[in-house]
C-alpha cells in the first residue's frame, strides 16, 4: 500500500502568478497519520473532538474518484473506522515535509533539482529555500553519509543506469510496483527513486562563486535532503494518478501538474528562475558560424534594400536615414521578441530551440527577399512604395531575433560565459562588415539585384538547414522562390521609376547595374541615372531637346578653350560637345560610374567620344581627382550636376568645392556648372568667384572679368561641324529659326529675368539674396535638407 506521513506544513493547489503553483498553510496537528494497506492500521491519528471530514481531508487532501462506501457524491461521507480502512483503502497523493515554513509559493513551480538552500540578499533574503542552482562539476562522486553502503552504491555514475535522484520521503514509496532500496541516516529517512534523466540547466546567476562547467551540460543527480525538501508530487506520483482511483482534492490537478513541470512563469520585474541552455548541441566554432552567416545576410539584405529605396525616391538625402530608422525598429523589436522566447523555453531540449531558430531564419529570408518585389508593386497603386517600409521591419525584426537566442542557447553560463558571448558578437559584427563589403562593392557590381537576392535567399536556407535537419521544406520552399524570382522582377526598375505611371510593355532599352547604381534608357535616349532624369543623347542645337545650348554658351565668352575638365560624363553629350570647341588639345572627363562607358558605344550621336585622342576619360570621384591632381590646370571646368537635392549633392556644390575648382583654374579660366535652380547654389558661386553671369539654371563664373558677345558666339556657331557637316545651315528656315531663337536668348542678359535667359552678376546677387539663400559648405547641406 502507500504510506504517508504528513508533518508541520501541508501542500494545497492555488494559483500563483498567473499560472497554478502550492500553498503552504500550518496543519492543525503535529502527530502523524499511516493508512495501511492490507493487513492492519499501525496506528490511528487521535482524532477525537474533531471533525473528521475536514481532518481527513486536511490530512490527505484527496477525494475519491470511484464510488466508495466511504463517499457520497465525490465528497467524504463519514470518517472511516478501523474495519473500513482495513478493507477500503484510499490512495493518497505524496506529501512532502519542509523543515521550516516561510517556503515561497513561487518556488512550488520549480522541480526540486532546480531549488538550493542559502542565505540570499535582496528581496529573497528572507527565502531558506529558492531557485537558482549552482552548476556542478560532472562525473564527480558524491559521497553518502551513513552507515550503509547500499545508499552509496545507488549515487555512484557507473552504476546509477537509470540516474536515480535522492528526495525526502517520510516513508515506504511504491514506484513501479515494487520498493526501491534505502538507508537511513540520522532520524530521517532517504529513499531513491526514478526520475526521467534531465539535462540540468546551470544557471550562472551568481558567476563569481560559480565552478566552471567542463561540459555544457550535466546529467545531474541532487543529494536533496533538509537543504530543499520541497518535492512536487507529480514527479514520483504521475503512476499513481494516472493508474489509481484517487483524484486530487481540487478540480482540474492534472492540468496543475502538467503547469507545474512546464517552466515557470515570471513577473516582469524578476528574473526568469531557469535559465536554458544547450552547449552539447552548439559548441565550438558552429555557434561563431552560425552568427558570422546571420550577420552578413542581414546586412546584404539591407545594402539591397537601400538600393531599391533610393532609387524609388531618387536618391534623396534622407532615405537612408529612413531605411535605418526602420530597420533599427525592426531589430529592436526582433530582440524583444527573442527576449520572450528565451524567457518561456524549456532547457532540456536544444534541439527543438535550435528548430526554432533556424525557422526564424528562413522566415526573415522569406520576408526580406519579397520586400523589393512588393516595394515595386505597391509604387505602382495608390498604397504607395513607402509601405514596403514594414516589411523592412518584419525582416529585421526577425534577423535582429537571431542573435539574442542564438547567444542563449549556445552559451553556458559558467566562468567563461562573458568571453564566449563577446566572441559570438565578434563573429556577427564580422559577419555583418563582410556582407556590407562582400555585396556592396562585389556581388552588385557581378550581378544583378535580382540574382543577389536569390544568392542570399540560398545562404539563408543553408544556414537554416545547418541549424536544423529538421527544416526539411525549406530547400523546397527556397527553390520555389528561386524559380519565381525572375516574375517577381519582371519590370522591377520600370515601375520603380515611373510608379503609378508605369505601364507594362514598356521596358527599359538598356539597364545597367553595378556597384556604383543603376543606369536606366529607354528607346528614345532619355537617361535616367540612380531613379532620376539625366538628360538625352543629342548635341545639335538645331534639334535642341535636352538644353544643349549651356555647353554650347561657352563658345559666346571670351575665352580660349585649349584643356577643358568634365566632371560627369552620363551618356556624354555634354562632353561631344566640347570635342567640337575650335582649338581643342585635351579634354579630361572623370565619372564615377563606369557604367556608362559601356552604353555610350550604342548611340552613334556620341559614340565618337570613345575614339577621340584628345579625349581621356577617368572612372574615379571628380572632388577626390581634382585633390590628387595639384598641379594641373584647366581653361575650363564643365559640370553638369545633378539635381541638389539628392543625395550626397554638397560635395559638388560647397563652397571648399568650388574653392578647390577655382584653384585648378588659370588665370581667366572659366567654370560652367548646373545649378538646378537652386539659390543657394547660385549664391555659393558668387561669393567665391568675383565674376560671373547665369545660363538659365547654370553659373558660368571665372576669376578674370567675364563678358558675352552675341556675335563672338554665332560666328563661332556656325564654324562647328558636326558629323562632317555645318552644324547650321542658314539656307534651311528651320536652321534660320534656331539660329535666331539663339541670338535672342544673348540679348536677355539685358532684359527683365527670365528662367530660360541669361543674366550677369550684378543683377541676380542682390535678386537671390533678397529670396533668402545661404551659403553651401561641408557641414551645411542646406541645398539637400532646405
Amino acid at each position: 500500500m502507500y504510506g504517508i506521513q504528513v508533518r508541520a506544513v501541508a501542500v494545497t493547489p492555488t494559483s500563483m502568478h498567473g499560472g497554478r503553483g502550492y500553498r503552504f498553510s500550518r496543519s492543525l496537528t503535529r502527530s502523524s497519520t499511516n493508512l495501511a494497506r492490507g493487513s492492519a492500521l499501525r496506528s490511528a491519528p487521535p482524532l477525537l473532538g474533531a471533525d473528521s471530514r475536514l481532518l481527513l481531508r486536511r490530512h490527505t487532501g484527496i477525494l475519491t474518484r470511484r464510488p466508495h462506501p466511504l463517499s457520497a457524491g465525490g465528497r467524504l461521507r463519514r470518517y472511516p473506522d478501523y474495519a473500513t480502512l482495513q478493507s477500503h483503502p484510499l490512495h493518497p497523493l505524496r506529501r512532502v515535509r519542509v523543515r521550516r515554513a516561510g517556503v515561497p509559493s513561487g518556488l512550488a513551480a520549480l522541480p526540486v533539482c532546480h531549488l538550493r538552500h542559502q542565505h540570499r540578499s535582496g528581496d529573497r533574503r528572507r527565502d531558506r529555500v529558492h531557485a537558482r542552482t549552482r552548476s556542478r562539476q560532472p562525473g564527480r562522486r558524491r559521497p553518502v553519509k551513513g552507515p550503509h553502503p547500499a545508499g552509496a552504491a545507488n549515487i555512484r555514475r557507473d552504476r546509477d543506469r537509470h540516474r536515480r535522484v535522492r528526495v525526502l520521503l517520510p516513508g515506504p514509496v511504491p514506484h513501479r510496483r515494487r520498493r526501491d532500496a534505502s538507508t537511513v541516516h540520522g532520524r530521517h529517512r532517504l529513499r531513491h527513486v526514478f526520475a526521467r534523466a534531465r539535462t540540468h540547466p546551470a544557471h550562472g546567476c551568481d558567476p563569481a562563486v560559480a565552478r566552471r562547467v567542463q561540459s555544457a551540460t550535466v546529467q545531474e543527480r541532487r543529494h536533496v535532503r533538509r537543504r530543499a525538501v520541497l518535492h512536487q508530487h507529480p514527479r514520483i506520483g504521475a503512476g499513481l494518478l494516472r493508474d489509481g482511483p484517487v483524484d486530487a482534492a481540487r478540480a482540474g490537478a492534472k492540468r496543475l501538474g502538467r503547469a507545474r513541470r512546464s517552466p515557470q512563469r515570471q513577473r516582469r520585474d524578476r528574473r526568469p528562475a531557469l535559465a536554458p541552455h544547450g552547449g552539447d548541441d552548439v559548441s565550438g566554432a558552429r555557434p561563431l558560424i552560425i552568427a558570422g552567416a546571420a550577420g552578413f545576410i542581414a546586412l546584404s539584405y539591407e545594402i539591397l534594400w537601400y538600393r531599391s529605396f533610393s532609387f524609388v525616391t531618387g536618391s534623396m538625402a534622407n532615405v537612408f536615414g529612413l531605411l535605418l530608422g526602420f530597420y533599427l525598429l525592426g531589430i529592436a523589436g526582433g530582440s524583444i521578441w527573442a527576449r520572450r522566447i528565451c524567457s518561456r523555453s524549456a532547457a532540456t531540449d536544444t534541439g527543438d530551440q535550435l528548430t526554432r531558430i533556424g525557422r526564424i531564419i528562413l522566415l526573415a529570408n522569406i520576408v526580406s527577399f519579397l520586400v523589393i518585389p512588393l516595394e515595386a508593386w505597391l509604387a505602382t497603386t495608390s498604397i504607395g512604395w513607402w509601405s514596403a517600409s514594414l516589411l523592412v521591419m518584419l525582416g529585421a525584426g526577425l534577423m535582429g531575433a537571431t542573435l539574442p537566442l542564438l547567444a542563449h542557447f549556445a552559451i553556458p553560463p559558467d566562468d567563461r560565459s562573458g568571453a564566449r558571448l563577446s566572441h559570438l558578437y565578434l563573429a556577427n559584427i564580422i559577419g555583418s562588415a563582410l556582407g556590407s563589403l562582400a555585396t556592396g562593392f562585389l556581388l552588385l557590381d557581378l550581378v544583378t539585384i535580382e540574382v543577389c537576392g536569390q544568392i542570399l535567399l540560398g545562404l539563408g536556407a543553408l544556414l537554416g538547414m545547418l541549424l536544423s535537419k529538421r527544416l526539411i521544406l525549406a530547400p523546397i520552399v527556397t527553390a520555389a522562390l528561386i524559380l519565381l524570382a525572375p516574375w517577381l522582377h519582371v519590370e522591377l526598375w520600370e515601375r520603380l521609376m515611373f510608379k503609378d505611371e508605369w505601364e507594362a510593355g514598356a521596358p527599359f532599352e538598356h539597364v545597367i547595374e553595378n556597384r556604383h547604381g543603376v543606369i536606366c534608357v529607354t528607346g528614345d535616349g532619355t537617361v535616367y541615372g540612380g531613379g532620376m532624369y539625366d538628360g538625352k543623347i543629342n548635341v545639335d542645337l538645331t534639334t535642341d531637346r535636352n538644353g544643349i545650348v549651356r555647353p554650347w554658351s561657352l563658345l559666346g565668352a571670351d575665352r580660349e578653350y585649349r584643356r577643358v575638365l568634365v566632371v560627369g560624363l552620363s551618356m556624354g553629350s555634354w562632353a561631344q560637345v566640347i570635342t567640337h570647341f575650335p582649338g581643342l588639345e585635351k579634354l579630361t572627363v572623370v565619372e564615377i560610374n563606369g557604367g556608362y562607358l559601356d552604353l555610350i558605344p550604342a548611340f552613334p550621336e556620341v559614340a565618337s567620344l570613345l575614339d577621340d585622342d584628345r579625349v581621356e576619360i577617368v572612372v574615379d570621384d571628380g572632388r577626390r581627382w581634382l585633390n590628387r591632381h595639384p598641379d594641373v590646370r584647366f581653361d575650363a571646368i564643365v559640370q553638369n550636376t545633378t539635381y541638389h537635392w539628392r543625395a550626397h549633392m554638397t560635395n559638388l556644390l560647397s563652397r571648399e568645392y568650388l574653392e578647390l575648382c577655382r584653384s585648378r583654374l588659370t588665370d581667366d579660366g572659366v567654370m560652367l556648372f548646373n545649378t538646378t535652380w537652386s539659390e543657394d547654389a547660385m549664391l555659393t558661386a558668387m561669393t567665391v568667384f568675383p565674376h560671373g553671369m547665369r545660363v538659365s539654371n547654370n553659373m558660368m563664373v571665372s576669376n578674370a572679368p567675364l563678358s558675352f558677345s552675341k556675335e563672338r558666339w554665332r560666328q563661332r556657331l556656325l564654324e562647328v561641324r558636326l558629323y562632317g557637316r555645318p552644324m547650321f545651315d542658314l539656307s534651311k528656315p528651320a536652321h534660320q529659326e534656331a539660329m535666331d531663337a539663339l541670338m535672342t536668348l544673348a540679348d536677355s542678359v539685358n532684359a527683365p529675368p527670365d528662367r530660360s535667359s541669361f543674366e550677369f552678376r550684378k543683377d541676380l546677387l542682390p535678386r537671390v539674396k533678397a529670396m533668402g539663400a545661404g551659403l553651401i559648405t561641408d557641414d551645411n547641406m542646406r541645398c539637400e535638407w532646405n
